[in-house]
């Protein structure tokens, strides 16, 4: 898995909204934020998600248990780290 942009010069990164985040999540939390956010197109945060998404996908694709994965996103959910699509 590589978190390396091609084009891209430089990285924004707002250290004190990841500084406040680490106040109010657990070590497990905070590492999936992270993860989540070097998965993020550069330009728009959006995660590159297709039709075949699913927590266990994603699970899969972080190498978390499926029932872990989703208590993890809930919490960076209920906390507004990202948001859901309907």
């Amino acid at each position: 898995m590589s978190y390396v942009n091609k084009g891209v010069s430089y990285h924004k990164n707002y250290t004190d909204a990841w500084k406040v985040l680490r106040r109010f999540t657990s070590d497990a939390e905070y590492a999936l934020a992270h993860d989540l956010a070097m998965h993020a197109r550069h330009g728009d945060n959006f995660l590159p998600l297709g039709d075949d998404f699913s927590y266990r996908y994603m699970a899969n694709l972080f190498k978390l248990d499926h029932k872990k994965f989703k208590k993890l996103t809930d919490k960076l959910f209920e906390l507004g780290v990202f948001g859901k699509w309907s």
